[in-house]
This record gives C-alpha cells, sequence and structure tokens, in this order.
C-alpha cells in the first residue's frame, strides 16, 4: 500500500517536471527562432542551441531514470515507453555534439519548428 502511494506521488512529480521542460524549451525554441536575423547570431544563438540540447539530454535521462525508479516499485510502464524514453536520450546526445556543419544548418530550423510544434501539442 505504502509503495503504491509513493509510486504515484512520483508518477505526479514526473508530469511537473514534464510540464516545466515543455515550457522552458519552448521558450528556448521560440528565442532561438526569433533571433537568426540578429548580429550576434553565431554566438548568442548557437549557446541557446547548445543549452536547449542539453535541456533535452538532461530531460530524458532524469525521465529514464525516473521510470526506472517506477518500474522497480511496481508501476505498468510499457517497455515501448521505456525504450522511446531511451533512444530519445541517445539522439539528444548525438545532437549536443553535432559539429555546426552545413548539413547541420539544413536540418536546424526544421528541427527547431519541430520542436515549437511538439511543445505546443503537449
Amino acid at each position: 500500500m505504502f509503495v503504491r502511494i509513493i509510486s504515484q506521488l512520483l508518477l505526479i512529480k514526473v508530469d511537473l517536471f514534464a510540464l516545466l521542460c515543455v515550457f522552458v524549451a519552448s521558450v528556448l525554441n521560440v528565442q532561438i527562432l526569433s533571433d537568426t536575423d540578429c548580429d550576434c547570431f553565431l554566438f548568442y544563438t548557437s549557446a541557446l542551441e547548445l543549452s536547449f540540447m542539453f535541456l533535452l539530454v538532461w530531460y530524458y535521462c532524469t525521465l529514464t531514470i525516473r521510470e526506472s525508479i517506477l518500474k522497480v516499485n511496481g508501476s505498468r510502464i510499457k517497455g515501448w515507453w521505456r525504450l522511446h524514453h531511451f533512444i530519445s536520450t541517445v539522439v539528444s546526445g548525438v545532437l549536443l555534439i553535432w559539429p555546426n556543419t552545413g548539413a547541420w544548418y539544413e536540418f536546424r530550423e526544421q528541427f527547431m519548428w519541430f520542436n515549437v510544434y511538439i511543445s505546443k501539442c503537449l
């Protein structure tokens, strides 16, 4: 009984954590997309992009750890959902270390708009 109550409280904390991270990520995305015409584009936007990518890595690592704790405590989190977060952690890490090449700049704007869309849908 006690374990089930703790599990439910942790699940509520995970939802609040996700909501806060989605809000911060959407603010970062809008700022990154609005600063493309700025003279300080290369430094300032690059720092914002790296902050956003680090936020993604941190968010998915934290979610994966919390979901693993919930699973051990008897939660019925599906394996595919946890696998999705493991894969998202790896992909976010790749995005964090991706060099600023032509391929990145071709991918960047569409990826940022996709993140804005996802954050508004949640």
